[in-house]
């Protein structure tokens, strides 16, 4: 129950952090439309993976000028690189003098709907800030940077859309989950109640 209940304050959280982005810029994005259907819980193919993702991480700083900057933050256990975008428009103040608005997608595996929001705030906010430079969008990019990790956890992520499906919250690194100094071994008991062997 508690699990829940973070994982519902983790939505919640999102979704505020996005709406106040869209009502603090004012947009409604033209030509997006609700899917007619919603996908099936066991059908994770509505979200990219690893490398469509930063095939549009690309094409979004491809497009966007120098509103955009894209750095790779780090390289995970699983070779793929965590990629951090900053957002900010030029101005009288370097981006790294004005206030800094951090937006984080990804850090839960198990919730890949994240990434694709974050991502999303940043294409919305760069494609509004080019299109009208008097925009609330290009205010926001001249008076603060946004700096913005869309998915902050690649290798959990595409664990996602392996078979069998494997929702999971770590990353690819090894693990020693028992302590026992021995790294991605189970450890099978058996109950010598019934004769096994421990």
């Amino acid at each position: 129950m508690q699990r829940a209940s973070l994982i519902s304050h983790r939505m919640r959280a999102t979704a505020i952090v996005a709406g106040l982005v869209a009502a603090w810029t004012g947009f409604a994005p033209a030509g997006d439309k609700p899917p007619k259907t919603q996908p099936a819980a066991s059908q994770p193919a509505s979200y990219l993976r690893y490398e469509a993702f930063v095939k549009r991480i690309s094409a979004l700083a491809g497009r966007a000028g120098d509103l955009v900057q894209v750095t790779k933050l780090a390289t995970t256990a699983g070779g793929r690189d965590v990629h951090v975008l900053t957002l900010a428009a030029p101005a009288d103040r370097k981006p790294e003098q004005r206030t800094a608005v951090l937006l984080v997608g990804g850090v839960d595996a198990e919730m890949p709907a994240a990434s694709d929001l974050v991502l999303r705030l940043a294409e919305m906010l760069v494609d509004q800030a080019r299109s009208k430079p008097d925009s609330p969008a290009a205010r926001l990019l001249r008076e603060h940077t946004f700096y913005v990790v869309p998915r902050l956890n690649p290798d959990g992520v595409e664990a996602f859309f392996v078979r069998p499906l494997d929702e999971r919250r770590t990353n690819a690194r090894s693990v020693d989950a028992d302590r026992d100094r021995l790294v991605d071994r189970t450890v099978r008991t058996t109950s010598t109640a019934t004769g096994g062997s421990l």
